[in-house]
């Protein structure tokens, strides 16, 4: 029987894999370093709560590492300022 709880459905059961329990990751949120450790903010599919995870944990989800990657790039590039007018101090 599964059990709804204010409208949100519990998370789905983990998949195993290597012997390991593994749970599906939606989206790749945010990141981190804390005390020397890389932190991913994890969205986790069918599941309301986002979690800090360490990188070593997200291998499975190394794609959607990659396009939040992708994605900082850009949004960092479109925010910069150009060389010129940092010369100019602009």
């Amino acid at each position: 029987m599964t059990m709804i709880v204010l409208g949100v459905a519990p998370p789905p059961p983990p998949l195993e894999l290597d012997g390991e329990l593994e749970y599906k990751v939606e989206d790749v949120i945010d990141s981190r370093i804390t005390r020397r450790n890389l932190e991913y903010l994890v969205d986790w599919k069918s599941y309301s709560e986002s979690e800090w995870e360490l990188a070593e944990n997200a291998q499975n989800a190394a794609e959607l590492v990659h396009e939040f990657h992708a994605r900082c790039k850009i949004s960092k590039q479109a925010s910069a300022p150009s060389r010129a007018s940092r010369r100019r101090g602009v």
